[in-house]
């Protein structure tokens, strides 16, 4: 039952309930990333690049991420190494010495 004028209760299959796992399941066992790796994570403050963030600081890499300035203190607080603000910045001006990529993001 949805209460009126909210948003509709997540279900299994809702985007809200699989980009968690979406986060940390693709640097685990199969997507496997090795401690030390620099790791880039494009749209960090959304809901599967918070997960990621934190499984990669949890596997010992090195992570640098995309976000605006509004998602800056999140994604510090969750670990990021580099904060690339991807409404001033251009990644490839940056830097370009990363191990993998994880893109999240549309539009950064």
């Amino acid at each position: 039952m949805a209460v009126s004028g909210g948003p509709p209760p997540c279900r299994p299959g809702d985007a809200a309930v699989e980009a968690p796992a979406t986060g940390s399941i693709s640097l685990t066992p199969g997507g496997a990333l090795p401690a030390e790796d620099r790791l880039y994570i494009r749209g960090g403050a959304g809901g599967a690049g918070t997960m990621a963030i934190q499984t990669a600081r949890w596997m010992g890499a090195e992570g640098a991420t995309t976000a605006s300035p509004r998602g800056e203190m999140v994604v510090r607080r969750l670990g990021a190494d580099h904060i690339i603000n991807c409404t001033r910045e251009k990644v490839r001006d940056v830097r370009q010495d990363y191990d993998a990529a994880f893109d999240l993001a549309a539009a950064c």
